[in-house]
């Protein structure tokens, strides 16, 4: 793992009071609405197109998993 990705992930720790393997886990809905209890509010700023197969939808935000668990039906 690289140092910068190392630091990154130390400073959403201490930012969220959360680990990282628990924030991963998560999708950012249930985080967002975890950390709102605490009184820390999220905004989410992304560029199209966004990284990866795509996970937004019009409704809300898929977890990766369920994105992995969408396109191996689509392709079987």
């Amino acid at each position: 793992m690289s140092n910068t990705l190392v630091t990154f992930e130390k400073n959403v720790e201490r930012w969220t009071g959360r680990n990282v393997k628990e924030l991963r886990r998560e999708t950012i809905e249930e985080t967002r609405k975890s950390l709102a209890l605490k009184g820390i509010l999220i905004r989410l700023f992304s560029e199209f197109p966004f990284i990866g197969r795509g996970n937004i939808l019009r409704d809300k935000i898929v977890s990766h998993e369920d994105v992995e668990k969408e396109l191996d039906k689509a392709l079987r």
